[in-house]
């Protein structure tokens, strides 16, 4: 636990925590596209709730992926590739 990585995670981690990360107010405003990858097997936030953000974003839209945990790049890396390179290329 005492390696660099591990200990920025950590603070990472404890700012999570500690800090008021509550951005509903503000994502009304945020006009640009929007993709949410939702990993639908994630333990760390409600695939149910992260849809609710698309009725936020004015310009988003999300895309459940069923076999993937929260870290969607690691868990499903062709479909995280497909969708990027279709966002890229809109």
């Amino acid at each position: 636990m005492e390696h660099a990585t591990w200990q920025h995670k950590l603070r990472c981690l404890s700012a999570y925590v500690a800090l008021p990360y509550d951005y509903r107010d503000v994502l009304p405003t945020v006009n640009i596209p929007t993709t949410l990858l939702i990993g639908a097997r994630s333990q760390l936030y409600n695939a149910e709730w992260q849809q609710r953000l698309t009725t936020l974003l004015p310009n988003a839209h999300s895309i459940i992926l069923p076999t993937s945990g929260h870290a969607v790049p690691m868990d499903a890396p062709v479909a995280f590739y497909k969708v990027l390179k279709e966002f890229l290329n809109a």
